[in-house]
């Protein structure tokens, strides 16, 4: 069945989150980052096929005074639940390096790399967040252009360790490669010369005209322009 938006080229907000989705997948790629989410996957795994495991897990937690979770399994090929599983994993820290310390069959997390699991969920926490956001039912046209200027503005100014420098890089990059491309396809799209998203956000009263440059201005007004004299000719005919 074709979607009113698509009969009408007018992009769905579906398509941006899969846009998202892909900026994130070509960017986790780096092998020290590879090698630190096998580790982690691994351990899950661990408590995930003994009890005796989860058990002991969740009496260092209460001898910690926490109230116990259990790790978060993620799937690879969803790096939301990647991210959901490091944010779990670096919440019981603690829990986690004193079950460590009283096993010899399992590696121990080096401070290298709690360093990058903390520097990993800091730059896809705004990309979690947008995703949750952007995969409400009442999420509009409107608030792609805002967020996603806002998330090119956050990484450009996000600091994080040198050891995860690259990755950065590979995030922003494919963000204004998917985002704010020339090239208009499947997998991309430049939003700041889309017809729809300017003029949804345009006439939204929380953004108007804040997040655009003034050529962008010029041509959003003369798109609005034509578009009220359209309907006003069109309700002139319906009238008759």
């Amino acid at each position: 069945m074709i979607s009113g938006s698509n009969l009408a080229e007018i992009p769905a907000i579906h398509c941006t989150i899969h846009l998202l989705q892909l900026v994130v997948s070509d960017s986790i790629s780096e092998n020290i980052v590879i090698d630190v989410l096998s580790k982690c996957r691994r351990l899950v795994t661990h408590f995930n096929h003994s009890s005796l495991a989860c058990n002991n897990f969740k009496q260092i937690q209460l001898q910690q005074n926490l109230d116990p979770l259990c790790l978060v399994q993620d799937v690879p090929t969803k790096w939301n639940s990647t991210y959901l599983m490091l944010d779990r994993l670096n919440k019981l820290k603690i829990p986690v390096q004193l079950y460590l310390a009283e096993r010899s069959d399992l590696m121990p997390f080096s401070t290298l790399e709690w360093t990058l699991i903390l520097n990993i969920i800091k730059l896809l926490k705004p990309f979690f967040q947008l995703t949750q956001e952007m995969s409400s039912e009442i999420t509009t046209l409107s608030s792609v252009i805002p967020n996603m200027c806002s998330l090119k503005k956050f990484m450009s100014k996000c600091q994080v360790d040198l050891s995860i420098q690259e990755t950065k890089n590979r995030l922003t990059t494919s963000l204004k490669n998917r985002f704010f491309s020339e090239i208009n396809d499947a997998k991309s799209l430049n939003i700041l010369k889309n017809r729809y998203y300017i003029i949804a956000t345009s006439i939204d009263p929380r953004y108007k005209f804040s997040f655009f440059e003034d050529d962008i201005k010029k041509q959003a007004k003369y798109w609005l322009i034509n578009k009220i004299l359209s309907l006003k000719k069109l309700l002139f005919v319906l009238k008759k």
